[in-house]
């Protein structure tokens, strides 16, 4: 983790992690701001109405939530209670909803990987089957 620090005026140390661009992350050999994009209105859909988020803060969320869900052993609960500045502005339901999507994704990357393991070995498949796969 990389921490952007300045001096101000009197001399203090302030602490600007806003600007500090992490590195690319990537899940399945997808960069993770592709699926929070893809993600956020499947998202939005289990927003409260008082609760108006803009989406750009949305995706920055989901984008810095998904390595927490991939990597590591936490679960939902964990993540939603001790992870919530991370989190911020999700709801633990859209945690659960982007955890249930992450999965789905995980699965059929793995069945996309398997299928093309197999089409090659069996025929010469064309170059926009393998493509489309």
């Amino acid at each position: 983790t990389t921490f952007l620090i300045s001096l101000t005026k009197s001399n203090s140390f302030r602490l600007n992690l806003s600007t500090m661009a992490p590195p690319a992350k990537t899940i399945n050999n997808v960069p993770s701001r592709i699926l929070a994009n893809a993600w956020v209105p499947q998202i939005l859909q289990y927003t409260d109405m008082e609760n108006k988020v803009d989406s750009n803060r949305l995706v920055n969320a989901v984008e810095r939530t998904l390595p927490l869900l991939e990597d590591g052993p936490e679960s939902v609960p964990f993540v939603c209670r001790y992870r919530t500045e991370i989190i911020h502005p999700l709801t633990p339901r859209q945690v659960h909803v982007l955890q249930s999507l992450l999965e789905q994704h995980s699965s059929l990357s793995s069945l996309r990987s398997k299928v093309l393991q197999v089409l090659p070995s069996e025929s010469p498949a064309p170059t926009e089957v393998l493509t489309s796969v």
